[in-house]
């Protein structure tokens, strides 16, 4: 591996990336050359991406183009299996597994920083923060949604939005960014945040322009809208699904930023990133559009991995989930080629196809006009004669029509899905860099944050 690959993989991000690199060979050359500790620490956690997940896009890619190499994330030489259980050994929700990865304690689910006992536990952002290096807490949902606010807030309800948020700007911890700000319906003032943002010596950024126009240097938080923090639910682009996001919030433009403006700490830096809406598609069993949030997930890898290459030798990427949604599976009788061509067939996301197939049947409109209709959304010629049939029959009697549609797409590629949430499978941990041989093995998701603190420099 080497830098340039990963960058050119990574796509427009290039030029930002190139630049946090240079800064950090600057920032090294004022400080003592490494040794065992890892400087700079890359966590990357996709929200609900179980072993199924990476499979498929995996899977996806490979159909693409059979000579790929695959996810990035696939690629790392140490593996491990993480346990995601919560403290009362049932299947966790994201803010007991984001407590568990980020302060190493088990805890009842919705709780945030709070350990089994009720009692406030220490983020490894404080510790990095202890020891001057820099914090950067990313995600592409809101910024105090359950996985991010695991790393700096503390609360009984992960639900507890606006007190997550000004929990926030308190921390006193180098760069924020996400979708939004949730509030709760109770408060409507969400301005309140920025403006306890601006106080606390926050920089904030709105959208692609405001994050290339934040100062160089100095405390920020980044959103894509002040407003609607759902901003970035949605996936469709230009009306399709497509895996270059132009012009679109996804995780890579915050992780480069992050990069950029932490890699002049010369004692370095914590960036936890996290791919949010892979968790979104899985509890939509949405098999198309979560393989494009995989694949945006990965980019973000390919930028970490790529400053890793440059610094090798205190440099730590972790990639791993905080659990699985979906109970997502891929038959091996589907070949990679098959899977790609169906699961592309669509390209928008289920809602938007819901959507449209619902207004086609109200209108009366006939089956064989509505596929005429609905092509360039979703191809359903892929399908085999059989499910064409069922489709045709139940075109004119069944209000379940949209999920029936997906359901044959999702068969043809030999995708299921067991549920629409959590389920308590082990989820892939993969690794490089310095000390990642720790990270081998099979263990519960508080060793993640247990061996990332061991590996940290010395107060």
């Amino acid at each position: 591996m080497n830098a340039g690959r990963h960058l050119v993989a990574a796509g427009g991000l290039v030029v930002l990336a190139m630049a946090s690199i240079r800064g950090a060979q600057a920032a090294e050359a004022q400080s003592p050359a490494g040794s065992a500790s890892a400087r700079y620490v890359f966590l990357m956690i996709g929200d609900g991406m179980g072993p199924g997940q990476r499979e498929l896009a995996e899977r996806w890619l490979k159909g693409r183009t059979p000579e790929a190499v695959g996810l990035a994330m696939n690629t790392l030489p140490v593996r491990a299996a993480i346990g995601t259980d919560n403290c009362d050994g049932g299947t966790t929700d994201s803010a007991a597994a984001a407590t568990a990865l980020a302060r190493g304690v088990k805890t009842k689910s919705r709780r945030i920083g709070i350990g089994a006992d009720g009692k406030p536990a220490r983020s490894i952002a404080a510790d990095v923060a202890a020891r001057g290096m820099g914090v950067g807490i990313l995600t592409d949902v809101p910024a105090n949604h359950a996985t991010p606010a695991g790393f700096y807030g503390v609360t009984d309800s992960r639900f507890a939005y606006s007190k997550i948020a000004m929990q926030l700007p308190k921390t006193g911890y180098d760069f924020f960014a996400g979708s939004g700000i949730e509030w709760d319906l109770k408060e409507p003032m969400i301005e309140e945040f920025f403006v306890a943002a601006g106080k606390a010596g926050y920089a904030v950024a709105e959208g692609s322009e405001g994050l290339a126009a934040l100062p160089a240097a100095g405390k920020a938080v980044a959103v894509w809208s002040r407003t609607r923090p759902d901003a970035s639910e949605y996936i469709d682009v230009a009306g399709g699904i497509v895996p270059d996001r132009a012009g679109e919030m996804v995780i890579g433009r915050f992780v480069a930023a992050a990069i950029a403006r932490l890699s002049q700490n010369p004692k370095g830096f914590f960036i936890m990133a996290e791919g949010g809406r892979i968790d979104k598609m899985g509890h939509l069993n949405d098999s198309s559009a979560m393989v494009m949030e995989i694949l945006a997930f990965d980019a973000a890898v390919r930028m970490a991995l790529a400053f890793r290459d440059a610094h090798p030798e205190d440099t730590l990427v972790v990639v791993t989930a905080d659990h699985e949604t979906g109970g997502l599976s891929v038959s091996p009788s589907v070949s990679d080629a098959e899977l790609h061509r169906v699961l592309s067939a669509r390209r928008v996301s289920r809602r938007t196809l819901a959507g449209e197939i619902t207004g086609a049947m109200k209108s009366g409109l006939p089956f064989d006009a509505a596929l005429k209709k609905l092509a360039p959304k979703a191809d359903l010629s892929v399908l085999p004669a059989g499910a064409m049939d069922e489709l045709r029959t139940a075109w004119t009697s069944d209000d379940r029509v949209a999920d029936r549609v997906v359901a044959a797409l999702d068969a043809a590629a030999g995708v299921a899905w067991k549920s629409n949430d959590h389920t308590p499978v082990d989820v892939p941990l993969t690794a490089i860099g310095v000390g990642a041989d720790r990270f081998a093995g099979n263990y519960p998701n508080t060793g993640v944050h247990d061996r990332i603190l061991a590996l940290l420099p010395p107060l």
